[in-house]
């Protein structure tokens, strides 16, 4: 109390509890809130600021917390690192696999290539009858 007067007025702009006749005189034009009132609305937002916390609380507890989120992140973890594995096994069975056909398929070029050129020497001979028939026919001509 000063001046013998109840502090009944806040004055928003200084944020000093006043009484009423200070408010007329020595914070003309400033805005004011009964105590009450100013009170009741940070009375208010305490209750706000508590039910934030509590959903945040609840929020929390439905996924877990950072314990549910890090519980997440490695799962995930091992769970890519099963699929690279996984990957990796599948592309080892299937360049095996490869390996296989390209044998096979070189073994048939092999084998398509020395009958073609088995084909080609046989071409190559018939000539070489024909020269030595006629030589031996030549021969006999002139006998």
């Amino acid at each position: 109390m000063i001046h013998n007067k109840q502090l009944e007025v806040i004055c928003r702009e200084d944020l000093t509890v006043i009484c009423a006749s200070c408010a007329i005189f020595c914070h003309k034009g400033h805005d004011f809130k009964s105590v009450k009132e100013f009170q009741m609305d940070k009375l208010k937002r305490c209750q706000d600021i508590l039910e934030l916390t509590d959903d945040r609380r609840v929020l929390e507890n439905k996924i877990g917390g950072s314990s549910a989120k890090e519980t997440l992140e490695k799962q995930f973890g091992r769970l890519k690192e099963n699929l690279v594995e996984e990957a990796k096994r599948h592309f080892k069975k299937l360049m095996a696999l490869l390996l296989v056909a390209q044998e096979k398929c070189i073994e048939r070029v092999l084998i398509a290539v020395s009958i073609e050129y088995d084909k080609l020497k046989e071409q190559l001979c018939v000539p070489n009858e024909l020269l030595v028939r006629y030589r031996q026919w030549e021969v006999h001509a002139y006998e």
